[in-house]
């Protein structure tokens, strides 16, 4: 296996000596230059040519993004330790396109896991094969996203693909009253165990609902809901994604670290937004938002809901407004979206030829497609996945 290259970079020598001696047990990396000033980055860049620098934003900020800027092409993967609350240095990082950002003090067990998945990229064979991430968020509240995610997941795995849906709504997560279950744990214990998790302890948390799909549920009351640390969640996410062939996320509308966290792992996002005035507006600054993360226009569908087929907005307007077309439109049916809800159950198994089952159908569809899902429905009987390239590889917030 080829080792990475890895340059330090923190004007603290405690810091630095600390860093150094978090990753030096590693067997994947070789250590070659430990640096006190952002000044020596760019010639060590050019002698060296490293596979990873990680830098502390310790001392100087912005001379260090400066720096990190103008290595141009020559730039490579970045690791930056800084304060945990300065959303201002997070967002920089993120359209420097910063593949970790780990807050000071960086803990040792982090740094490690950080190295070894960066290692793990570089060496695909030492990869697991994993499940796409499809996330799921509302332009504003009530246009239906938690809806459309459940029905999501009935479709996905009604199509032969082992469905796994994760409710991140802390605070009001309804996807277990959607499935008309009463789970006594969820995505909240991610964090109960101070310890490592593994793939046991997670699928201790998941509940199966009739369907197949597995739920990991939000807290049922918003006041028992704790502290869920971003990497936490992306480890959680990670090991989900070991035995589930597809993960859906229901986001919460809130672009805080949670959102941001599985944004950043996820490989599809659908924007769900009704067509009204305000519900688009909200909708063009979710797109605006994704663009700031990093997410790629192709790794994005804009889907209505509650569609008429009459509107005083035209197909013109909407596009010119967003700034692209609405993808897929879902057709209004509140009697039977009513009876799926209140019995926890699919559209699917209410009116199985309606239109909007139809439409739920067809967005399954394209979402397979997009993350190489194979549809058992229209295949050969055996299945499987073709993970797509993760759109932004790594994670921000480093390991749990």
């Amino acid at each position: 296996m080829e080792k990475l290259g890895v340059l330090i970079l923190a004007e603290n020598a405690a810091l630095r000596a600390a860093i150094k001696d978090a990753i030096a047990s590693s067997d994947n990396i070789e250590i070659q230059e430990c640096l006190e000033s952002a000044k020596q980055l760019e010639d060590a860049t050019w002698r060296l040519v490293p596979d990873v620098i990680i830098a502390s934003l310790d001392s100087d900020p912005a001379q260090i993004f400066e720096t990190i800027g103008a290595l141009g092409d020559r730039c490579p993967n970045i690791v930056l330790c800084g304060p945990a609350d300065h959303s201002d240095l997070i967002i920089r990082s993120m359209r420097l396109g910063v593949r970790e950002y780990i807050p000071l003090p960086p803990d040792p067990e982090e740094l490690r896991r950080v190295v070894d998945r960066l290692s793990a990229a570089r060496n695909p064979g030492m990869q697991a094969k994993s499940g796409p991430i499809v996330g799921v968020i509302g332009a504003k509240g009530g246009v239906g996203a938690t809806m459309l995610s459940c029905q999501l997941g009935f479709a996905l795995q009604a199509k032969g693909a082992q469905t796994t849906l994760v409710d991140l709504n802390l605070q009001s997560g309804d996807v277990a009253l959607y499935h008309d279950l009463s789970p006594t744990f969820g995505v909240a214990d991610l964090d109960r165990e101070s310890g490592d998790i593994d793939r046991i302890y997670l699928q201790s948390l998941i509940e199966a609902h009739s369907s197949g799909v597995g739920l990991m549920s939000a807290p049922l009351h918003a006041n028992s809901a704790p502290l869920l640390r971003p990497s936490r969640l992306q480890h959680g996410l990670t090991l989900i994604q070991s035995f589930s062939q597809v993960v859906i996320v229901d986001l919460p509308r809130e672009c805080g670290d949670l959102a941001l966290a599985a944004i950043e792992f996820a490989d599809q996002i659908i924007v769900v937004t009704t067509l009204d005035i305000p519900s688009l507006a909200h909708c063009k600054l979710q797109l605006r938002m994704l663009e700031q993360a990093g997410i790629p226009r192709g790794a994005t569908l804009v889907v209505s809901n509650n569609s008429e087929p009459r509107t005083s907005l035209d197909e013109k307007d909407i596009r010119e407004f967003l700034g692209r077309p609405v993808d897929m439109q879902i057709p209004r049916d509140p009697a039977t979206v009513l009876e799926a809800v209140n019995t926890g159950t699919s559209l699917s198994a209410i009116g199985a030829r309606s239109e909007i089952v139809l439409a739920i159908d067809n967005l399954a569809r394209e979402v397979g497609k997009r993350c190489g899902l194979k549809d058992r429905s229209i295949a050969s009987p055996k299945r499987g996945i073709s993970r797509v390239k993760n759109m932004i590889l790594g994670g921000r917030y480093g390991a749990p």
